[in-house]
């Protein structure tokens, strides 16, 4: 995939320096990248695996993956991006583990029996919702419009976090997840689209 450097270099001047000062041998560099990005970093994983324990994880583990990567990036990408393309595989590896699927397995029995309860307070919640993203707007309907995210494919999930919650450009996120724009731009719709298929049928 062809890289846009000019059009990411004004938003990524501040993780470029803290990059190359950190390449330079200072550690100050990578705290600096950590404090500014882990809370976003936790949220993705978080929403990713609907797990706060799990996602803790990932996180940690992501920025591990990073300090040991990051003396050969070649900042031919936005740092943002490849930090986040880290962080989707490395959820996506947990996803793939024996103990993460066991757990989940038992998770969701657990939660059948609350099932009907839970259907019913997203209904009331989306009534007349219009998309994803106008729906996040309301803080009292973000439990109901996150846990219907959490049932949608990974591919189509990480799209939706990517793009309509941490509100990243079509190019970053193409260049996070290493798809052209046109596969981004599908699968994006597919999974609006069955975002509003599945509230609406909570109504």
């Amino acid at each position: 995939m062809e890289v846009l450097k000019d059009a990411y270099l004004p938003a990524d001047s501040e993780d470029r320096e803290w990059v190359q000062l950190f390449q330079a041998g200072k550690e100050a560099g990578f705290n600096r990248l950590v404090l500014k990005h882990k809370d976003r970093i936790y949220s993705l994983c978080l929403r990713f695996l609907q797990n706060r324990e799990d996602a803790e994880d990932c996180a940690q583990e992501t920025f591990v993956k990073v300090y040991h990567g990051l003396k050969d990036f070649r900042m031919e990408s936005m740092f943002s991006s490849w930090l986040y393309r880290i962080a989707v595989n490395t959820c996506k590896n947990k996803q793939m583990s024996k103990p993460y699927r066991e757990a989940k397995q038992n998770q969701n029995l657990e939660n059948e029996v609350g099932q009907g309860e839970t259907q019913a307070e997203m209904s009331t919640a989306l009534v007349g919702s219009v998309s994803p993203e106008q729906v996040l707007e309301n803080k009292t309907r973000r439990a109901a419009i996150e846990a219907a995210i959490g049932r949608l494919p990974d591919d189509q999930r990480v799209l939706i976090i990517l793009r309509d919650i941490e509100g990243r450009s079509y190019e970053e996120v193409a260049e996070t997840v290493g798809l052209n724009m046109g596969t981004v731009k599908s699968r994006l719709n597919r999974g609006r689209l069955q975002l509003q298929e599945w509230l609406r049928e909570l109504n």
